[in-house]
């Protein structure tokens, strides 16, 4: 296809999709951008949950992660519990627990020299909403890897979401991590990520979601070959009673971005996304997939 007709298809797709926020957006009277009491937090609607918690609610994240990757990586486990935590400490201001890694029972046969060897933490501000249908926070976190010599790592994002109707909210996402200490054992010690995602309302207690991203390494050490990769990952959701949701996802470190680019492992407002402790190797495009299955308790 010519850069003139893609061009002509990407303004076409542009003016659907306003049309269709401009006749939703009449009709919306609740989405990203409303303040929600606990007891009426939209467990049950993907596209209207903002990017905080309620005042006073938690949610908890159990997933269940398995490596199904062209290779088995041997510094990656064959399947881990990256288990997360989140609190609502106001409207606008969540703090959490959150893995990398988290709990590998397989031992050294599963890729894992410990059962448990990463933790970290994470602080979610909401700074403006715009209506009932917008919201922009900023999210800092912090990661340790290897308990007995200690990595870490330090991040801060903008995430921003937007209902545009009863069944469709758009999300983007931009993110930089660096490395706090060892800076001179990795192959880069800083990237940044972006990335844009789609909720779609299938029907209330069902949805569906995508995310395309772009990640890419700078401020490189001799001898890596720095390339840009291309995560993304899709998913399910299914809310069969009020506080609790089940999902799954599948995930490619690299998918769109250059053939041999850089695997980090991380996607910006992916669910239970790695953090960047996985950095030293160039790989074939699409090498690097997981698997998830997930619940996510209200609490």
């Amino acid at each position: 296809m010519k850069p003139n007709a893609i061009l002509r298809l990407v303004v076409a797709c542009a003016a659907v999709l306003l049309a269709s926020a401009q006749t939703a957006r009449a009709q919306l009277d609740e989405g990203a951008g409303t303040r929600y009491a606990k007891d009426s937090y939209p467990t049950q609607e993907l596209v209207r949950q903002p990017l905080t918690l309620s005042r006073g609610l938690i949610e908890l994240g159990v997933p269940v992660r398995f490596e199904i990757s062209k290779t088995n990586d041997g510094r990656v486990p064959d399947w881990s519990i990256p288990a997360s935590l989140d609190f609502g400490v106001a409207d606008d201001l969540q703090v959490g627990v959150v893995h990398s890694t988290g709990l590998c029972f397989g031992g050294n046969g599963s890729d894992c020299g410990k059962v448990y060897d990463d933790v970290g933490g994470r602080v979610r501000l909401g700074i403006l909403r715009s209506g009932p249908a917008g919201q922009l926070a900023l999210e800092a976190r912090a990661h340790v890897f290897d308990f007995t010599d200690t990595v870490w790592t330090g991040a801060v994002g903008l995430l921003y979401k937007y209902t545009l109707g009863p069944n469709l909210a758009i999300l983007a996402d931009a993110d930089w991590t660096t490395f706090l200490n060892k800076r001179s054992d990795v192959a880069f010690t800083d990237a940044i990520a972006g990335a844009l995602g789609l909720q779609v309302q299938i029907f209330p207690g069902l949805a569906a979601f995508g995310n395309v991203g772009v990640d890419v390494p700078f401020n490189e050490n001799a001898g890596f070959d720095r390339r840009v990769a291309g995560p993304v990952s899709a998913g399910v959701e299914v809310t069969p009673v009020h506080n609790v949701t089940l999902g799954a996802d599948v995930k490619f470190s690299n998918l769109v971005g250059e053939d041999n680019g850089t695997s980090s492992g991380y996607l910006p407002l992916e669910r239970f996304p790695r953090a960047r402790d996985i950095v030293t190797d160039n790989r074939g495009r699409g090498d690097e997939r997981f698997l998830s299955v997930y619940a996510r308790l209200f609490l």
